[in-house]
């Protein structure tokens, strides 16, 4: 984790604590799986500099999502060939889902 410090935060997030986390997981678990050995996944939490929003960051140094695909992998089951990868293709789909419950942008 690299961002704010709990103690320091003034930021606080609205919404169902369940359907957060399970977001967390979700961006999260992609990363590793997605990061080649060696790689870093960085997640971080920052604030707005306006104070409107906080920001959560999942970065990885993994290959990313080909510009093709980049709509295609929030579709239930959609899975990109030759990942090598195992899932269910339900991670982003689910993300998404959660974003949009909470009216915030992905």
């Amino acid at each position: 984790y690299d961002g704010v410090s709990p103690e320091d935060s003034r930021l606080r997030v609205r919404g169902q604590p369940v359907l957060l986390g399970e977001l967390i997981r979700n961006l999260v678990d992609n990363a590793l799986l997605y990061t080649p050995a060696g790689g870093v996944v960085t997640v971080r939490v920052v604030e707005d500099p306006f104070g409107q929003v906080v920001v959560l960051q999942v970065e990885d140094t993994g290959p990313g999502i080909p510009p093709a695909e980049r709509e295609k992998v929030f579709q239930p089951f959609y899975r990109s060939l030759g990942s090598g990868v195992e899932g269910s293709g339900l991670g982003l789909a689910i993300v998404q889902e959660i974003v949009q419950q909470h009216e915030a942008e992905l």
